[in-house]
């Protein structure tokens, strides 16, 4: 068994023998936790039945032999790891390990829907659009959703809205735990962990206060954009991957066609999604809306939310290039890009592909901070960078007065040197691996404009892109080798980098 809190006196052989049987018991549970959700879509699709399209099953079958595979898949781990996972503890290591395996697996499942009803070619397809669906990265290879079944495009916002929170959490949260492991279970997925501070003293009763504000999020922005003309089966999609901050939509231009105040209704939304979850939840509880100003991390979030989404706004105003557009579109579609794009939620309100060099370089560096840490946005979170410019600031005053001991201080509290370390590191690994992906992406043909802003967004996990993968286009034309590449960048984001990294390192290790 795990002997203590890091598992680091085992042998990574040693350790992955240990840990198979607790990662396959998780991992069936969660199996057949995405089993019981696929009952949802398969309802819909004898509902609204749709015709297969042509060689392939139709949504029905295809949606039922994946729901009868994740099953019968997850009752046999569970089957075979029941009677050897007793008094095992999970430490971190291990659990970023476990998260990583089982975002693997479940995108596989969730793909298959994709690809028996053949409404995605290619099973490199299916599996791109279904990973980056759990990692609410957004970028799809579907040029038409419309064309889709309603039931395959409601499995398709299942997979973000799924993924927001985690599976992970969710499996904290309702099903079986493993004591005080879940703890470290619980940390190896949610955005930002490592920064991340317990709503309540016990981390069950923390993951399911979040799922209970999440839900209520959804439930209100459904009946809201559904009260402003959108269809009860769009505005339900449509919250599911805004508070996921996924950014699917069954629209074929995103959400350039719905109204304005659609639009704010998407872009509040957007933002409180984008939040430190436990905010929320300290809120809800009574301690008043001052809990969010005493957050250093969200107002240095919200200070670049106003600050991107006016600078947007006036250069809108002011290009020539869009002369006629009034001060209410231009606030609106400023406001709507700069939060879309902070938030990695990767809707668009226009084709910024077409706007100035200038706005789009904004976004582009917005791809590089993403939303706060306990919130459904990936990116490389604003905790981080508070933590980088502090350190940067403490080192600074040390050169100025070497004698006087500096320390970070963060909401009033000192940071200790192993927080700091790791935002430095995090933000430094994250900038390398863009830079590799971006370079192995103009290898493969992609042009500079579209590789480079390619790996940012989907190691962001934000969606849309510049040049060829832009806002008005997809990812369908992106080469096959390139798509795995964006595939296992948008893991690497969705686990914090390191998770995909470590379970790379020990499920491909030799005993030592």
């Amino acid at each position: 068994m795990f002997n203590d809190s890091s598992s680091g006196i085992l042998p990574p052989k040693e350790r992955r023998s240990l840990l198979s049987p607790v990662l396959m018991n998780i991992a069936g549970w969660i199996w057949v936790s995405l089993g019981c959700f696929l009952a949802i879509p398969l309802v819909v699709s004898f509902i609204w039945p749709f015709g297969p399209s042509p060689g392939h099953l139709s949504d029905s079958v295809s949606i039922g032999a994946t729901l009868a595979l994740a099953l019968t898949a997850g009752a046999v781990a569970i089957f075979i790891s029941r009677d050897r996972i007793t008094g095992v503890r999970i430490a971190a290591f291990d659990g970023a390990v476990i998260a990583a395996f089982c975002w693997i697996t479940v995108g596989f499942f969730a793909s298959l829907p994709y690809y028996f009803s053949g409404w995605i070619p290619g099973f490199v397809n299916c599996f791109f659009e279904a990973i980056s669906g759990f990692t609410t990265t957004g970028a799809t290879v579907v040029p038409d959703p419309t064309i889709m079944p309603a039931s395959i495009l409601l499995w398709r916002g299942m997979t973000q809205w799924l993924g927001g929170m985690g599976i992970v959490v969710l499996f904290v949260a309702i099903l079986p735990a493993i004591g005080e492991s879940s703890h470290n279970l619980f940390q190896s997925e949610i955005p930002g962990g490592a920064n991340f501070k317990k709503a309540t003293p016990r981390i069950r009763s923390t993951a399911r206060a979040l799922w209970i504000i999440y839900l209520v999020f959804t439930i209100t922005e459904t009946l809201m954009l559904w009260g402003v003309g959108l269809s009860f089966f769009d505005a339900l999609l449509h919250a599911f991957t805004t508070v996921a901050t996924g950014g699917f939509s069954t629209f074929p231009d995103s959400k350039a066609s719905a109204s304005t105040i659609a639009h704010w209704i998407v872009i509040v939304f957007m933002a409180i999604s984008g939040m430190n979850f436990t905010l929320h939840f300290r809120l809800a509880r009574g301690e008043g809306f001052g809990v969010y100003f005493k957050s250093a991390e969200f107002k240095a979030y919200s200070g670049i939310l106003v600050g991107a989404g006016s600078l947007l706004t006036l250069d809108l105003l002011l290009t020539n290039d869009y002369p006629g557009i009034g001060p209410v579109q231009a606030l609106t579609h400023g406001f709507f890009q700069a939060t879309s794009i902070l938030t990695t939620t990767g809707y668009m309100s226009a084709d910024f592909g077409q706007w100035s060099s200038f706005a789009q370089s904004v976004l582009f560096l917005l791809m590089f901070v993403g939303g706060c840490s306990g919130s459904t946005s990936g990116g490389v979170k604003a905790i981080r960078h508070v933590l980088a410019f502090k350190a940067i600031a403490r080192e600074l005053k040390r050169m100025a007065n070497p004698r006087r001991v500096q320390t970070v201080r963060l909401d009033k509290e000192v940071i200790g040197e192993n927080l700091t370390a790791n935002a430095l590191v995090f933000i430094v690994l994250f900038i390398g691996l863009f830079a590799i992906g971006a370079l192995i992406l103009t290898l493969l043909g992609m042009d500079m404009v579209s590789a480079f802003s390619a790996s940012a967004s989907c190691l962001g996990n934000v969606g849309p892109a510049l040049g060829t993968v832009g806002p008005a286009q997809t990812y369908l034309g992106v080469p096959t080798a390139g798509k795995l590449v964006l595939i296992v960048q948008m893991l690497m984001g969705r686990l914090e980098l390191f998770g995909l990294i470590l379970f790379v390192m020990v499920m491909t290790s030799r005993k030592q």
